[in-house]
């Protein structure tokens, strides 16, 4: 019984080693499409909104406050739709996320902005 539980246990590893590529090849799609998908939400706040409220469309560090403060804004509701207090740890992710949006704004318009070897000063 032991025995079988450790062949599994190592055929489960060497499955998850083999696969790794694949798997962080997946994971990095998801997270530029989801970081592509907040660029043009916020690009439509900031750009399109904004000016019809009066306020004028954010550049440089104050595009960075403006996309945290939304990034901070969502994650808000998010959890008050829910009904539960808001965690430290996904406030701190939700802070990470605008500070990305804000000062990769440049780099996320280009559709191929967030290939790996673009854009590198």
């Amino acid at each position: 019984m032991c025995g079988s539980f450790i062949t599994i246990l190592l055929f489960s590893l060497s499955t998850l080693v083999q696969n790794l590529p694949t798997i962080f090849r997946l994971l990095r799609s998801v997270l530029s499409s989801i970081l592509q998908l907040s660029f043009v939400t916020y690009r439509f706040i900031l750009e399109y909104l904004a000016p019809i409220s009066g306020i004028p469309t954010p550049v440089g560090i104050w595009r960075v406050v403006a996309t945290t403060l939304l990034s901070l804004t969502l994650i808000a509701c998010v959890y008050l739709f829910m009904g539960s207090p808001i965690n430290k740890w996904v406030a701190g992710l939700a802070i990470a996320h605008g500070m990305y949006i804000g000062i990769a704004w440049e780099g996320l318009a280009d559709p191929e902005g967030l290939r790996l070897g673009r854009n590198i000063q």
